[in-house]
Formats: structure tokens, sequence, C-alpha cells
């Protein structure tokens, strides 16, 4: 990409997680970097959408200057219907607009950013290999300890006893489940598998967090390791890794 700035023009897609992508070759500037490796970006409406992952020194978006951002190159064949706005270069997406405060002025076509805490922090991307997906709702058996005071005749309010008495709810909470498992990667290592239901991870039932948390458990620094409880067919495993940095 050089040492100079190329100006591009940018989809603001807010439901991306990604911080950048670039359509290789929109520009003569726009090239895969040296250091890269392909993974999969998402889901399009025709099928699994894979690019190169790298980095680009620096990203300038208004008078704000980003250090070291994650970008994802596309080639043409995965951003044919993308392409066909021919002034369009890619997206910029969450992980760059997660920090800021953004407002979007339709009618006079302008956007105005306050920056928050996360300005300065360091991009990453998944590092597990698994692209997780909402699997509907599953049905959860949950318990609720209720505190009783029992209070005997003839005895002193000192030696008064307090029993729990154990009461279940059921509630139908979010399920996720592994869409993919990126080849090589360190979740196809340790034997994680298309399919398979997630339960826990790290010791946290997986109905109790949202899509987002997991994704952010999988981008949080190198070597971190990750428990993972699945069910396949009915049968519970668990599994354990250590998140792998490529860039």
């Amino acid at each position: 990409m050089g040492s100079e700035f190329v100006n591009v023009k940018l989809l603001v897609d807010s439901g991306g997680s990604d911080a950048m992508w670039l359509f290789e070759n929109s520009k003569r500037a726009i090239k895969t970097p040296k250091r890269f490796f392909n993974d999969l970006l998402g889901e399009g409406l025709s099928g699994p959408i894979y690019g190169n992952r790298s980095r680009v020194p620096k990203f300038k978006m208004g008078r704000f200057v980003i250090e070291n951002p994650t970008v994802s190159f596309l080639d043409s064949v995965s951003t044919h219907n993308a392409r066909k706005f021919k002034e369009r270069n890619g997206s910029v997406g969450g992980g760059v607009l997660s920090r800021f405060k953004v407002w979007i002025d339709y009618p006079n076509k302008m956007i105005t950013l306050k920056k928050n805490g996360s300005l300065n922090s360091g991009f990453n991307y998944n590092m597990s290999g698994l692209d997780i997906v909402y699997n509907g709702k599953q049905l959860v058996k949950e318990e609720i300890a209720e505190k009783h005071k029992n209070v005997y005749d003839n005895e002193m309010p000192a030696n008064n006893s307090v029993s729990f008495v154990t009461k279940y709810s059921f509630n139908f909470k979010l399920s996720f489940m592994i869409r993919r498992v990126v080849k090589n990667s360190a979740a196809e290592k340790a034997g994680l598998l298309k399919g398979d239901v997630i339960l826990k991870i790290n010791g946290r039932q997986a109905h109790d967090l949202k899509l987002d948390d997991i994704i952010y458990k999988f981008q949080e620094r190198d070597k971190k390791k990750i428990r993972i409880t699945i069910k396949c067919n009915g049968v519970k495993m668990e599994f354990e890794f250590r998140l792998e940095k490529k860039i």
C-alpha cells in the first residue's frame, strides 16, 4: 500500500464486525500486503465469503488517524455484486465504528464522529477458526435457590436457622452453533466440527452470552486458552485450544 494515504470510498457497514474490507485492485494501490492469510470473512447471498486478512499502517477517517488496523482484502469473485457501484472500494465496519459515537445525518449526507476510550485499542481478528451463528432458541432448566428462615418454638432468636429450597425455572434462551471450522485453525486441530452446538465457553453458559461476546472472546489476545463444551448428536464433549495469531 506504500507510505502515502490513498483516498477510498467505503460503505458504512455498522453491522459488520470487521474493521475494514477493501476490494482488491479497485484502485491501483489496493493490493494484499506481503503478510496475510486467507480466512472466512462471512456469509453472502451466494455463499461463504473468503478474503486475505492483513493490516495497513494507518487509516484516516475525518480528522482521526487509526494505527495498524486489520483489513480484509477481497477479490473480484467474492465481491461481484458489491462492485456494481464502480466508485466503491470497500467497507468500514463495526471494528472501527465501535470506537466512536456516531451520528448519521441522512438529509445533509454527513457523519459526525466523537471518539470514545477504545479509539487507541489494538485491533485483532477471530483467532479461533470458528464461524459461530445463532441456532434458534433452546429450553434451559435453571436452578433457583430460595432462602427460608426456620423459627422453632421455645428457641431463642439466636438459634434460628436458615435453609435453602431449590426450585427450577424453564426459559427459552439463545443457542449457538458452529457453522464452519477454518482449515488448519486452532479449533480444527482441537477436533471441533461443523454443526457442534456450543454449551459453555471458559466456564460461562453460552446461553448467557451474546454473539458479540463470543466473537470478542476469540479476538482477545494471542495464546489465550479457550475451553469449550459442545453437544454433538446429543453427547456433551469438552475441548481446549489456544488462540493463534497469524499477522
